[in-house]
């Protein structure tokens, strides 16, 4: 899955017109850059709702000690409320 978000943002960033680029062509490049900066922004936010709830599992199947289970989910609630506040608070 990385291997192909990675070729995608590459394919659209780095694509460049044929010969001197017109007002659309630098449009339509820029518009391809926005869209591969929202997919960065969508793949890390898609990392950080996960990766407690993930973490959380490979520590319980190797029973490891559960105050550092809820450690994880309680860390990865608290950084999503804060990621909430800045979003809400910039509007």
């Amino acid at each position: 899955m990385a291997v192909t978000y990675t070729r995608m943002g590459l394919l659209l960033w780095g694509s460049q017109a044929v010969g001197e680029p017109t007002p659309g062509q630098r449009d339509t490049s820029r518009a391809k850059r926005k869209v591969v900066k929202m997919l960065i922004v969508v793949v890390v936010m898609f990392g950080v709702c996960w990766l407690p709830y993930q973490l959380y599992f490979i520590i319980s199947h190797f029973r490891l000690n559960n105050h550092v289970c809820w450690w994880l989910i309680s860390a990865g609630q608290d950084a999503l409320m804060a990621l909430e506040q800045l979003s809400c608070g910039s509007h």
